[in-house]
């Protein structure tokens, strides 16, 4: 690893009060510098908890560096009209999170 890059960890806990509108089976998408990683399903549920974690190899500095987490829901029918669909999204500034831990609740947009 390079003496610049790192190690960035993150912790997908639970949602709260998530609700779509043609189904409910929330996972998280969390995307860091192109890179995407996903939680498992959790079917029909509105308070779906999930504590997986995930690990993105940097090889640059953080600098101006955001964290998009968006919630999504999928169905497991085929050939549904609505089979995936977006229950919300944050963006996540980490330009002030140098060696640090964040342990906070995010609203989600839309």
């Amino acid at each position: 690893m390079p003496a610049s890059g790192g190690l960035r960890l993150v912790i997908g806990h639970e949602a709260q009060d998530v609700e779509g509108k043609h189904h409910t089976n929330p996972y998280v998408r969390i995307l860091s510098r192109g890179e995407e990683r996903k939680t498992k399903r959790v079917k029909k549920n509105r308070n779906p908890k999930w504590e997986e974690e995930f690990q993105f190899m940097l090889d640059d500095p953080l600098i101006n560096d955001k964290l998009h987490v968006e919630v999504l829901s999928k169905s497991s029918r085929i050939g549904l009209l609505h089979r995936k669909e977006s229950l919300g999204y944050v963006d996540i500034d980490l330009a002030d999170v140098s060696n640090k831990r964040i342990n906070e609740r995010y609203y989600l947009i839309g």
